[in-house]
């Protein structure tokens, strides 16, 4: 029985060993070289005097390594710190301290920013680095020097496994602490309402260090005993769907976005014919309605939302695959997860009426690393809070309103930024768009609007203004509107509200 993430590798090397665990850059990796690259960065890691509960961050591409770093980091009993590779040296510098990482696993395409912080990581005992190095241990030194078994370490399955420290749109990232037991149920929740089959092979497009990546990309596929094909990057969207095709990806787990770019691009008719994909997963940010109505029409393929949080292992709720399909919704809660609307006084709402989403269960973390108050603010009597704005149906189908933070208060009335995105992507003109509240001449709260149009298109406010007339009340239209040439995202796709808010607040007020 598999109680601990080490013993996913472990189970398959013994059962499964010539299947193929991993396909990267046309070499396939079985079980058996996975769970052996596995073993030996752990004994290296040992032998380094690495000892159990203690830290250990990856700083590393989407490369077969990451996962064979991953599982070597959790087979010594140490907890993985998987790291953003988007990160600048001040940030990676927070992050390393906050958790007192011992080692740190990365490539030399991340040194220039780590050489800056060196000095400043008193907790930090070793780098090891992809490449051959005469200054640091490499992973290619271990992999023909260490030992292949497996490590004997007691590891438990309430123990901290993996530490994922969110975006930190607002102030300092909070680690969130996953157990072993929290993520694994997380991954037989998901297997159960994927219908996941052993035939099955999984796309890995986002960044692995994401944890919507590490536990639906990797831990879910690997956790099965199938295969994950990892693509190194996304340009140019053909060379993807050949590897699609080549190589018989079955489910794609992506986010919103690259759904869009996807429903907008050109794709020859030849791979449309032999499409292999039977399903499609969204999540990491909403999906606009317009999004899956155009992705589904142009593919035939069911396109599937979720929602969830770091702090939840991270999924939460999905839209039923062979249930009534409802637009705009996230689906219902995965098995063995409780959900619930309630309002400030934590009181459980009506169905239909909007308040904060709740959760409980065996997949919702321990508590944020080092911080004890906001951990106890995020979880009361066992539920997380998750400052989300949402409702629920008489069947119990979630429909997410808002972040709670988002809210306007326009004229003493709530106005929900997404709502009057969701109504904007239906132009035939936005490619993306975002709203938020700001502080019009006489100090009331006010909605903005931020537009990226598509290529080569102009437009004007009044066809706007225009546009929403008949879609939603007069209260709600933005009148303030500002065009880009992008808007500012996270690495994972998700759209930086906070950084249009400040912009807003220095002084460019838009149109």
């Amino acid at each position: 029985m598999i109680t601990t993430l080490p013993k996913i590798t472990e189970h398959h090397a013994n059962i499964s060993q010539n299947k193929i665990s991993i396909i990267f850059q046309n070499k396939e990796i079985n079980y058996t070289t996975l769970n052996e690259k596995s073993n030996q960065i752990a004994h290296s890691l040992i032998n380094s005097g690495i000892h159990p509960h203690e830290n250990a961050a990856i700083l590393l591409k989407n490369i077969p390594d990451y996962i064979y770093s991953y599982f070597g980091i959790l087979k010594t009993g140490a907890v993985c710190v998987p790291l953003n590779t988007f990160l600048k040296a001040e940030e990676l510098k927070y992050i390393l301290n906050d958790c007192r990482a011992k080692f740190i696993i990365t490539m030399d395409c991340f040194m220039d920013e780590l050489n800056k912080i060196m000095p400043e990581l008193p907790h930090l005992r070793s780098v090891i680095i992809l490449e051959q190095s005469a200054k640091y241990l490499s992973l290619h030194k271990i992999y023909s020097t260490c030992n292949i078994s497996n490590p004997e370490i007691e590891i438990k399955e309430n123990d901290t496994a993996v530490i994922i420290y969110t975006s930190g749109t607002t102030g300092h990232p909070k680690g969130a602490m996953l157990t072993h037991k929290n993520i694994l149920s997380n991954v037989k929740a998901i297997i159960e309402v994927l219908e996941i089959k052993k035939k099955d092979r999984v796309l890995d497009i986002l960044p692995m260090f994401h944890s919507f990546t590490l536990t639906v990309c990797i831990l879910l596929p690997l956790y099965m005993g199938i295969s994950i094909i990892i693509v190194e990057s996304i340009k140019p969207f053909s060379n993807v769907l050949k590897i699609i095709v080549k190589h018989k990806a079955t489910i794609i787990v992506c986010i919103p976005n690259l759904y869009q770019i996807l429903s907008q691009t050109k794709i020859p008719g030849f791979l449309l014919m032999f499409n292999p994909i039977r399903l499609c997963v969204s999540g990491g940010a909403p999906l606009p309605p317009v999004v899956l109505e155009n992705f589904e029409k142009k593919f035939k393929i069911p396109l599937i939302e979720g929602y969830g949080l770091s702090e939840a292992s991270p999924v939460v709720t999905i839209m039923p695959e062979h249930k009534p399909r409802k637009s705009g919704s996230i689906g219902v809660s995965i098995p063995g997860v409780d959900v619930k609307i309630v309002n400030e006084n934590r009181e459980e709402l009506p169905k239909g009426e909007i308040g904060e989403l709740i959760v409980r269960g065996p997949n919702v973390m321990k508590g944020y690393l080092n911080q004890t108050e906001e951990t106890e603010k995020a979880i009361k009597d066992n539920w997380l809070y998750t400052g989300d704005l949402a409702k629920m149906d008489e069947e119990n189908y979630i429909y997410i309103v808002d972040r709670k933070k988002d809210m306007i208060l326009c004229h003493g009335v709530n106005v929900y930024p997404r709502e009057i995105e969701d109504v904007l992507y239906r132009h035939p003109k936005i490619a993306e768009c975002a709203v938020v509240g700001i502080r019009d001449k006489h100090l009331k709260e006010t909605p903005k609007v931020f537009i990226v149009l598509k290529e080569g298109l102009t437009a004007s406010i009044d066809e706007f203004h225009a546009f929403f007339k008949d879609k939603i009340a007069d209260y709600k239209i933005p009148h303030h509107f500002e065009f880009m040439q992008t808007l500012p995202k996270t690495s994972t796709g998700k759209i930086l509200k906070k950084a249009l808010r400040d912009q807003t607040n220095k002084g460019n007020t838009g149109l």
